[in-house]
């Protein structure tokens, strides 16, 4: 297990979080790209004094690479050598998460680490945490507009082709004519069409973080909220609208509580206490969701608008 993140979520071995004692590789985040760069040296400059310029390295899908490579290749004891973990070649089962923007990069490269290791008959599982924004045609036609028209002047070819080489999820690519390849920068229609290996997702309905493009185009969080929902709500359905849904053979899950909440993989508080019940259902944590799910239990369970569904934990954590 990772070193120093005892009683953080996902990480905490408190002897009933039933990932507790698994073998865990946590890394970090320090690329700037959603672990989807692939470009050395960009060179950047400030648009408001072209001779303030600076050289980065955004090599996100890089460091998975490298990274399955090494635990691959095994065994991988930890810096401080206090464990040692056996090749990555021996599990049955590798769950592959992400959170905020790690959930970004644990959408954008599911299929990936699913090919590398499917060879050694590796069972991979997604579970991705705080990045699931709504889709275009989920929200007001005006602001999708702005959103999408947005994506494909700037944020395709600029900042994810020309300055970070960006992988993407390659079944999303080969779908797309190279004038609407810019949809495989958008992770919510990844995550909507183009993954087929099996995950569940959650998604905070008044997540303040995830949803700041639209709020900073003045759209209320109850409107924003209504529209986080909806997206939820056709997840779980992907197998008969997603583009490639011929090749999802497993219904997604999602869990989506109404608490202003960001993160909760890392986060106790949001991990086993915060509860979600559906109607006529039990309350549900986002841990016990992740297990239920797991172990071949479908997982739909989303709050109303306004929340009523939702026992929301104390405390708030808005930050990346």
């Amino acid at each position: 297990m990772v070193a120093n993140t005892d009683n953080q979520g996902l990480f905490d071995r408190d002897g009933i979080n039933p990932f507790g004692e698994a073998n865990g590789v946590l890394m970090y985040y320090c690329s700037s790209d959603s672990w989807s760069g692939t470009k050395s040296d960009t060179i950047l400059e400030n648009p408001n004094d072209p001779t303030q310029r600076y050289r980065i390295h955004f090599r996100g899908h890089t460091i998975v690479q490298a990274a399955l490579d090494q635990l691959l290749a095994g065994p991988v004891t930890s810096d401080d050598g206090a464990v040692t973990l056996p090749r990555l070649t021996a599990a049955s089962l590798v769950v592959w998460s992400g959170t905020s923007a790690g959930g970004a990069g644990a959408e954008y490269n599911l299929d990936y680490v699913a090919g590398r290791l499917a060879p050694n008959g590796t069972q991979v599982r997604g579970v991705f945490d705080a990045n699931l924004p709504p889709r275009s045609s989920d929200i007001d036609p005006a602001i999708a507009a702005q959103i999408d028209g947005q994506a494909q002047t700037m944020g395709w070819p600029v900042v994810q082709t020309a300055n970070w080489g960006m992988y993407t999820d390659q079944s999303c690519l080969a779908m797309h004519a190279p004038a609407d390849q810019w949809m495989c920068g958008d992770n919510t229609h990844v995550v909507m069409n183009h993954i087929t290996t099996p995950f569940i997702a959650r998604q905070d309905l008044r997540d303040p973080v995830i949803g700041g493009n639209y709020t900073d185009l003045g759209v209320p969080m109850p409107t924003l909220a209504t529209w986080y929902r909806a997206t939820a709500l056709a997840l779980p359905g992907i197998q008969s609208t997603a583009e490639e849904r011929a090749a999802i053979t497993t219904q997604p899950g999602i869990y989506a509580p109404n608490c202003n909440q960001h993160v909760a993989l890392t986060s106790k508080d949001y991990f086993q206490i915060t509860t979600v019940t559906p109607p006529g259902g039990q309350p549900l944590t986002w841990r016990g969701a992740i297990t239920a799910w797991l172990t071949g239990t479908p997982v739909s369970v989303v709050d109303t608008q306004p929340a009523t569904l939702s026992v929301c934990a104390g405390m708030i954590d808005n930050g990346e």
